[in-house]
This record gives C-alpha cells, structure tokens and sequence, in this order.
C-alpha cells in the first residue's frame, strides 16, 4: 500500500507540474500513464485484499465478531482479539461502497441530464 501512494503522489505531480508549468513535459504522457494505470491495480488489489482479510472466518474470528457480549466486556478476553481494528475495517469497507455507489448514481444522473440536454 505504501508504493500506491507513493506512485500515486508522484503520477499526480507530474501531471500537474507538466499541465501548468512544463507542457514539454506531456511528451512523457505515456509512461506517466503506465504508472497510473499500476497506481490502480494495486488500488484494486488492496481493496479485494482487505475484503478477504477482514470478511473471511479467520478475519472475522481475529476482530472478535464470534465473541458474546459478555466476553467482550472481559478485558482479558477482548484483549486477546483485534475487535477495535475489526469495527475500523468494517467501517473502511462499508464507506468505500457507500462512497462507489453515491460517485455510481451521480454520474448516471448527470449522464441523464446530458443526454436530455443533448435530445
């Protein structure tokens, strides 16, 4: 995850840097682009990776979700599992689709209005 952001953060700066100061510089365009294109594969690959991590039986076991509500007021027994890290990915996973589906509807809407503009 830590090459993402960091070919994330680079991709993003040359394309600015070589938009407003540097036109010169969009003759690279096509390797820059490969490095997007890495930058989302590797996006790609982290989020299919959380989901299994965090969604399987041992992912879930590990965050605690098998645990009664008494055992998880035991600090002996909820220290021994990763029940605050467990609420935090699923809450990650649950914001990333409600994000996906909120950027999904918006541009179907917008496509909407395009097109009825256009007709």
């Amino acid at each position: 995850m830590y090459l993402h952001a960091l070919l994330l953060v680079f991709c993003s700066a040359y394309q600015i840097v070589a938009i407003f100061f540097f036109p010169g510089l969009i003759r690279y365009r096509f390797h820059v682009s490969r490095f997007n294109k890495i930058c989302l594969v590797t996006g790609v690959y982290g989020m299919v990776y959380l989901h299994v991590y965090r969604l399987s039986q041992p992912g879930q076991l590990c965050s605690g979700d098998f645990l009664s509500a008494e055992q998880r007021s035991d600090p002996q027994i909820a220290d021994r599992y990763l029940i605050e890290r467990g609420h935090f990915l699923k809450f990650y996973i649950t914001a990333f689709w409600f994000c996906l589906a909120v950027i999904v509807a918006t541009l179907v809407y917008i496509g909407k209005l395009m097109a009825d503009a256009i007709l």
